[in-house]
């Protein structure tokens, strides 16, 4: 097993403090009105999902590193061979890269995105190629814009 190339990306997503706030008080309302309207399964439900996220959100590694072999793309401690990925694609805003997709043959898993920008995106490209097929027609969709800008 031979490293052909890695990079590292950060996962800070800066939020501000009027962001937690906004979250905070639409969790809150949501669970209210849940209660209120006899929902209760709906306020757990919302209840469990906000500290889940709450919880990978503070054990998440600060920094992510990716290294592509000739076996397998490993993601931190995780590793993926080639033959679990059904396609890839570099996705770009306008001319920016934004980062790499990597669609998954695994039950639980079905997508996997990782920072990337420019300076690196051509040579990550290249070197997929060798191992996986390129999904042409993947973008930069709505949902991946609304993720980005509530810092999700």
């Amino acid at each position: 097993m031979e490293k052909i190339f890695s990079w590292t990306f950060s996962t800070d997503k800066k939020r501000w403090q009027l962001w937690y706030i906004t979250a905070g008080a639409i969790v809150i309302w949501f669970v209210l009105w849940g209660i209120i309207s006899s929902l209760y399964i709906m306020s757990f439900v919302i209840i469990l999902v906000t500290g889940l996220y709450i919880y990978v959100e503070n054990n998440s590694e600060d920094e992510v590193e990716v290294i592509i072999t000739s076996l397998w793309i490993k993601v931190d401690n995780n590793f993926y061979d080639y033959s679990k990925i059904r396609n890839f694609a570099v996705v770009y805003n306008r001319d920016q890269a934004q980062f790499l997709r990597l669609n998954l043959n695994i039950k639980w898993i079905k997508t996997l995105e990782l920072k990337l920008d420019n300076s690196i995106a051509g040579e990550v490209t290249d070197i997929m190629h060798n191992y996986a097929e390129e999904d042409e027609k993947a973008e930069y969709t709505m949902m991946d814009k609304l993720i980005r800008l509530l810092k999700l």
